[in-house]
Order: C-alpha cells, then structure tokens, then sequence
C-alpha cells in the first residue's frame, strides 16, 4: 500500500472541477455553459438551439449511446439538462410503465456510475438543471429540480452549485448558500470573484457573453 501524506500547509492539486447550475427560465443557463473551455454538450433538452455562441453538442436516441459516446476531445462535458438525462435513463431502464422503487434504485446506481466515470475523465463536468421551489407561506427556497436519490448523489460530487436568476435588470449567479436558494461555495475566486462581484458576497454578475466568451471557462479555472 502506497499512502502520500500532504501537511496541512502543502497545496493539494485540482485538476478538474464539478459545477451544477439551476435556475429560472431565461437565466441563460445553456448559454453560459458554452462559455466553458472546449465544452460538449449532451444535450438531452433538445432547446440547446437556442444558446447564445453555441458551441458543439451531442443528441442521443437511446442511453447505450450516451454510455458509447467519445469525450475525449472535449474539456469540458455539459450535462444539459440533468432532469432530461434522468428521464432517457428510466426509459433505459423501464421501456414501459410506471417506475417501482427497485426501478428508481437501479436508477441512482446506474447514474452514480454514469457521473463517476465522466469524473475518471478529469474533465471539467457541467450539470444544467431546472428550478423547483419550495414554498412557506409568503417565502420560498429554490433547489435543482432533480429527482430523488440522484439529487443527493450530485450534492455530494459537485464541488460548486450555483443559482442563477434575475437581480433587478441583470441576470447573477448565486455561489453562497442562503435561506432562499441552495448553493455551494467555491474557495475564495480571488480577482475573478472581485471582478465580477454583485450585490451581496458570492453573487457574480454575468457578463455581455459576446465580450467575454470564456467566462465560465475562468470561473471554473478560479475555483480551482
């Protein structure tokens, strides 16, 4: 058995990154996923056409194709959305009928070795998914619309989750978890972060992406 021991003041390298963002309609979700560095999309939402500076994508007929698909050329693979993905996997899974309980556990297994895979390529990993809210009264707290287990299964393997939404006349990305929304923090994005900053802390302000075409290629490589 080999075992490296890395002291508390020793850096500890990062070579890939593990990004979900969710959010509202129109929050250009897609679009800043291609602002990635060499991104593919596997685009199981068939609306991929609509992105702004869209770059290559893959459209799959059945799940064997996605597990065959070649990633290799690419840096960064983006999962778009994870909600359509999950409903070509139960097709997979069960052609016809309503889904069982065995059938949703084959489901999360099937997908946690899906991911970990993707993650074997170390590439960088895009997950675009849909928002759902829960409401309270006069407040509401938003989440990835992803179902059951694989939810958890990607909290746990995403490095950084981030919301996007509308913050007045401009469109933001939540990276510091609140009462409103869920996310995951990024260490601190140094002049990135500064640069980019919103209103509050862990708020970025997305840019015009035809004058910064990498801007999610220079998150990614900040959060590192």
């Amino acid at each position: 058995m080999t075992v490296r021991l890395i002291q508390g003041h020793e850096p500890i390298q990062v070579t890939s990154i593990c990004l979900l963002v969710y959010g509202e309609p129109s929050s250009r979700k897609t679009s800043l996923a291609q602002t990635a560095d060499e991104p593919i999309t596997l685009a199981f939402d068939a609306g991929v056409y609509r992105a702004f500076g869209r770059k290559a994508s893959a459209l799959f007929e059945t799940w064997d194709d996605v597990l065959g698909f070649d990633y290799r050329p690419y840096q960064t693979i983006v999962v778009d959305t994870v909600g359509q993905c999950l409903d070509k996997l139960c097709t997979h899974i069960k052609p016809a009928g309503a889904m069982s309980i065995r059938d949703f556990g084959t489901l999360k297994n099937q997908f946690s070795r899906w991911v970990a895979q993707l993650r074997g390529h170390s590439k960088n990993i895009v997950f675009v998914a849909h928002e759902a809210d829960e409401k309270s009264g006069d407040e509401s707290y938003a989440y990835p619309d992803i179902m059951g287990g694989s939810y958890n299964i990607l909290m746990q393997m995403c490095d950084v989750v981030g919301y996007m939404h509308m913050a007045g006349n401009r469109r933001v990305i939540e990276l510091e978890p609140s009462d409103r929304w869920m996310a995951k923090t990024p260490p601190a994005m140094g002049e990135f972060g500064e640069r980019h900053r919103g209103a509050t802390s862990g708020q970025l302000v997305l840019p015009d992406f035809g004058k910064e075409p990498h801007f999610l290629a220079q998150l990614l490589s900040a959060a590192m």
